[in-house]
């Protein structure tokens, strides 16, 4: 095929490019210096573009040439943002506005909430909060700095001094991640799997020796209950109509047919 899947180097590049590569599209990474010698030994990534997020601007007359679609992801997010989208004038897969909501934490509670998805409680202050809480920093970055308060002394302690936080009520549970995609093409919201984060030593077996870290180091496959898959379509179906709804007004056009 002539067009060629670029994205940024991460992760999610890797399933993102092999996938691509795959069903026969060309495949590019934008990737950072000391990084480049990896992605270059992978096969299924036949380009690489090295550049750090403030340089994608210079890239946008070689990608126009190669006929690229850029797929953006998580960590573009956190090292681009939604100002990095905007500007980046190659053509997007997926909305560009999307990214400013992905952004910011509290809007993406907000926009869960709004689908009529259950969500934890939200608190603004150390005052309101019911301990046990867990205070996450803003961005992705792979659940680095986030931290249990049992209670509100170690919370007040411990809160960032910065207002780049959300903190929220700490649900004891099974943290499941559902992978959905909402189709244009048959206008229906698709699920196709689950993962669990394996999560430093949170899952590495030393609960009580060491204070809990949530830094991600990997994600491992995950087959859920048959009984749990028709609720888990219907919180992707209300997600996605919640997303039309919002980004659609103010684009002035619908996302799905």
């Amino acid at each position: 095929m002539n067009l060629t899947v670029t994205t940024l180097a991460s992760h999610t590049a890797l399933q993102i490019l092999r996938a691509a590569k795959k069903h026969g599209f060309k495949t590019a990474a934008i990737t950072e210096p000391h990084r480049e010698k990896f992605y270059k030994g992978l096969g299924f990534i036949e380009k690489t573009y090295v550049a750090g997020p403030d340089e994608l601007d210079m890239l946008v007359e070689p990608l126009k040439a190669e006929n690229a679609v850029f797929i953006p992801h998580g960590s573009f997010v956190e090292y681009c943002g939604p100002e990095r989208a905007a500007s980046f004038n190659i053509p997007f897969f997926g909305s560009r506005q999307l990214i400013r909501v992905e952004a910011v934490q509290l809007e993406k509670m907000a926009l869960l909430e709004s689908a009529g998805i259950p969500t934890p409680k939200t608190y603004k202050t150390a005052g309101e909060a019911e301990p046990p809480v867990i205070v996450k920093l803003a961005g992705a970055k792979g659940g680095r700095g986030y931290f249990v308060a049992k209670d509100r002394r170690t919370l007040l302690e411990r809160l960032p001094s910065s207002a780049g936080y959300i903190m929220q009520e700490y649900v004891v549970g099974v943290p499941v991640y559902v992978h959905y995609f909402a189709s244009p093409m048959f206008n229906r919201v698709e699920l196709f799997g689950a993962d669990i984060r394996y999560e430093a030593n949170v899952d590495g077996r030393v609960l009580g020796l060491q204070e809990p870290t949530f830094v991600v180091v990997g994600n491992r496959p995950l087959v859920l209950r048959e009984s749990l898959l028709p609720q888990l379509l219907e919180y992707g179906e209300r997600f996605a109509s919640a997303v039309e709804k919002r980004l659609g007004e103010k684009d002035g056009r619908p996302l799905l047919p």
